[in-house]
């Protein structure tokens, strides 16, 4: 059970499908333990095998358990032997010597490279990959005789139950072996692609250096020209061009995903990637790449994008790293796998058969040498220091190499406790004092600062929530640092992201209990929080509160304002449809807005006005009408002006409703542009009715607020317009989730209404309840119209509170379907796009690639 539990912990969850089955097999062990008679009988085995019977009957007062005792060693030397001999009359058989099965099985990180990382060689060739033969059960005939291997000749003797579990054994040995060797393969091909890279990034950086020293001797005009102009140009280029680069080729859904076939298609693609140099068009012409004139020079390269291009080629060699990392480890998890498996299977069945299986079983196939995955990682290490790192290889080595430390987050868990418990103290004294008829009666804005720190909340309440769906997206292995791509070496765990919503929430609840507490100044708090809050996300430094992190927030978000500028990615929409769960909070800000600007201005000339109106003496001083000026001299005290009501009809959505509508309309906007630009990209019509999903999203918003201008009839035509539109985009909605977004209802499954394939195993019902709750949330605009009799303000805010409660579930499934799509596409390292194109006419490595390629499809096929 230990053994099972690390390897679903330790192993790469977007290749679950490709590890031995480890629970299967033990299962059929316990198949064997259960049914195993007390007595094997191999006496009907031929005579002239090579296996020694002990026919001596055991006392069952020694042993509860009669077996026999097979010599194996003398078994497997007595056929060695026999092979060696008839080896020269063998023809047309050709076999290749495998070395010796010498590696110490690991733990699980122990590579066994055999290489000295402190030596330093200027250059490591990889070793030729050795294309293994298929797994059998015995070796060839020779001349007319039957000759068995050992292990064929021991499974022919055994009882039905154990050949199974040998038949288990050899289909996943088949399938680890397969897949290893393929991506083995892969790793190889791209290892060739991104030394070439590489050799032209170097010419590239010559040029870039050369026309920096052109450009520096011409006049400060011409040099400022000759900057700003490429900035332009490579933005342009960003925005008009798409990318071209191949889809990757489907294939059956089997075990083996082939993704060799990518880096073919890849590499044989006339119409690559986009980049600095661009290569031959489409349609096989020859029109040789642009020219890039600077400084009265002609380059091939554009000297302006070298940066860019070292970025790129930077974060391929830095994933290309982890491919081979995975591949390590997946081959040690799985050798030991096999090797608990085949000890296990001796304890019961009394047959010592290890030395056997590895010889005649592992030694052969495609995993048992990590000598080529274990050069390519060392000398992936030297190009990334040579390229990168000015030679240094020990900060190459340690930038690249990733090692899953495991943390202790008790003071992590220390300090959300102590501010989620603090938030839940001082949320319960302000609403005490705020429910208080003293305080209603002093405090006259009570009500508009109740609506204010409503409106505050809800962001604070999505991000927290939003730690609940990291949490069971660790805890159910859902890959979300490599769907969001992030940075796992720094990445944050659902404990330390915790920390930044209890922080805002905790100290969001004190300023609510200050205020009503009337402890200072009442519209200072709400305006405290909110700067704090500002300066919190935006500190520089990064060694407080996580700065990484704080920092990839700010960046992402601000991305958004620059939707269809840059190629969208799946955290671009993720974060979008975020934002659209959160138009409470955009569309009222604009009332939090004018209420602090109108109410200051007519405060403070009220106050100048009642101070002028007493002259200053102490019999005055001491009268309550005086004390009542004074108090109004201080700008931050109109909350207690009666005339801040006034702001409900000032900066409420009935009089301003165009503006509420369009604020509410821009995260819906933002949405569909991505969709459009998405369809740009990849021209697939899906992203057209996604965009009309928004589309319909902004009507019923439009509508929405234009009801509110129109007070809130029942009987007014707006409102049949409104309850038209609201009834289409709920529906729209509600589809869109369950087909695309989810991608259930899928025919042929094992659960009726969801998919074949599901991330929660174990928890069957909570998909049926999130798909009810989902459906019931699309339509909680009812809300409006039931509850009519109750404050509108409340209403909206419960159909706030409802729309991130919703969001939050359909965060669960919308991130496990996308990795449960890795999963099935055995996608586990980013697709990094490379900036150099190559005429694959002109290159070695692609006609190999291509042959390569052809091998592979037609074995596949």
């Amino acid at each position: 059970m230990a053994f099972t539990r690390h390897l679903h912990d330790m192993q790469t969850p977007e290749w679950e499908k490709a590890y031995i089955d480890y629970s299967r097999l033990k299962a059929a062990l316990g198949a064997i333990r259960a049914n195993t008679p007390r007595r094997v009988d191999l006496s009907h085995s031929s005579a002239n095998h090579d296996i020694d019977h002990d026919h001596t009957h055991h006392s069952t007062s020694k042993r509860k358990e009669t077996y026999y005792d097979f010599n194996i060693q003398a078994m497997t030397s007595a056929y060695l032997n026999r092979e060696n001999s008839l080896g020269a009359t063998r023809s047309g058989m050709s076999y290749q010597e495998t070395p010796s099965f010498g590696v110490r099985l690991p733990g699980f990180a122990i590579r066994g490279t055999g290489i000295d990382l402190n030596k330093e060689s200027p250059q490591i060739s990889v070793p030729q990959i050795i294309h293994h033969s298929p797994i059998v059960s015995a070796f060839p005939k020779d001349s007319g005789a039957s000759t068995l291997s050992p292990l064929a000749m021991i499974r022919s003797s055994l009882p039905a139950a154990h050949v199974k579990f040998f038949d288990i054994l050899d289909a996943e040995l088949d399938k680890v072996a397969t897949f290893y060797a393929d991506k083995e393969e892969n790793m190889s091909e791209y290892s060739r692609v991104l030394k070439r890279q590489l050799r032209e990034l170097e010419k590239h950086r010559q040029m870039f250096y050369e026309s920096k020293a052109q450009s520096s001797s011409q006049s400060w005009a011409k040099r400022a020209y000759l900057s700003v102009t490429p900035v332009f140009s490579s933005l342009i280029r960003r925005i008009v061009g798409r990318n071209k680069r191949p889809q990757e080729p489907r294939h059956s859904r089997g075990v083996i995903r082939s993704s060799a076939s990518y880096y073919g298609a890849w590499i044989m693609s006339e119409a690559a990637e986009r980049g600095v140099a661009k290569g031959p068009e489409a349609n096989g012409s020859t029109r040789p790449p642009p020219k890039f004139s600077y400084g009265g020079k002609v380059y091939p390269f554009d000297p302006h994008e070298y940066g860019n291009a070292k970025r790129r080629l930077r974060k391929a060699v830095i994933e290309h790293y982890r491919g081979l990392e995975m591949l390590s480890d997946y081959r040690a998890l799985n050798l030991t796998g096999f090797d608990k498996l085949l000890r296990r299977y001796g304890k019961i069945a009394k047959i010592s058969i290890l030395d056997v299986y590895m010889k005649e079983k592992i030694e052969p196939s495609a995993f048992a040498s990590d000598t080529v995955v274990n050069c390519m990682i060392e000398e992936t290490e030297q190009l990334f220091a040579a390229y990168f790192e000015h030679g240094n290889k020990k900060k190459a080595s340690r930038l690249l190499r990733f090692e899953l430390a495991t943390k202790t987050q008790h003071s992590s868990m220390l300090r959300t406790g102590l501010c989620l418990g603090i938030t839940l103290c001082a949320t319960t004294g302000g609403y005490y004092f705020s429910s208080q008829e003293q305080t209603r009666n002093s405090l006259t804005s009570w009500n508009i600062f109740l609506f204010v720190y409503s409106i505050l909340a809800t962001p604070v309440l999505l991000a927290l929530l939003i730690g609940l769906n990291i949490q069971v997206w660790t805890l159910a292995k859902i890959n979300y640092t490599f769907i969001f791509k992030l940075d796992a070496r720094s990445r944050l765990d659902y404990h330390e992201y915790f920390e930044f919503p209890s922080f805002l929430l905790c100290t969001l609840a004190c300023a609510f209990w200050l205020t009503f507490a009337q402890i200072g100044p009442p519209m200072l708090w709400p305006l405290l929080w909110f700067i704090l809050t500002l300066v919190f996300m935006l500190n520089p430094i990064h060694s407080i509160m996580y700065g990484n992190a704080r920092w990839w927030t700010t960046k992402k978000l601000a991305k958004l304002g620059a939707s269809g500028v840059w190629t969208i990615e799946f955290v671009d929409l993720w974060l979008g449809d975020q934002m659209c769960s959160l138009v409470y909070f955009f569309t009222n800000m604009f009332f939090v807005g004018c209420f602090y600007t109108h109410t200051f201005p007519k405060d403070l000339q009220h106050a100048v006005t009642q101070y002028l109106s007493f002259p200053v003496n102490a019999t005055l001083l001491e009268s309550s009408a005086s004390q009542t000026a004074i108090q109004n001299l201080n700008i931050l005290s109109s909350a207690y002006n009666p005339g801040a009501q006034e702001a409900w009809a000032t900066c409420g959505a009935g009089q301003n409703w165009k503006l509420y509508a369009f604020i509410g309309l821009l995260p819906f906007i933002i949405r569909f542009v991505q969709c459009v630009r998405r369809y740009w990209d990849s021209k697939l019509p899906t992203q057209l009715l996604n965009a009309g999903k928004y589309g319909a999203g902004m009507v019923y918003y439009i509508f929405y607020f234009n009801w509110r201008h129109q007070e809130n009839s029942l009987t007014d035509k707006s409102y049949i317009y409104w309850c038209l539109a609201a009834v289409t985009y709920s529906l729209y909605g509600c589809a869109w989730d369950f087909f695309v977004d989810w991608s259930m209802c899928k025919p042929y499954a094992r659960y009726p209404l969801l998919r074949p394939e599901l991330g929660y195993k174990t928890h069957i019902p909570f998909y049926y309840l999130a798909m009810l709750f989902n459906l019931i949330s699309r339509f909680n605009w009812l809300l409006y119209i039931f509850c009519r009799n109750l404050n509108f303000e409340a209403c909206a805010f419960i159909d706030a509170v409802l729309e991130i409660v919703r969001r939050v579930v359909w965060n669960f499934y919308r991130l496990e379907n996308k990795h449960v799509s890795n999963v099935d596409m055995y996608r586990a390292t980013r697709d990094v796009p490379l900036p150099y194109h190559f005429d694959p006419r002109d290159s070695e490595e692609v006609n190999a690639a291509r042959l390569q390629l052809k091998k592979r499809m037609a074995r596949l096929s």
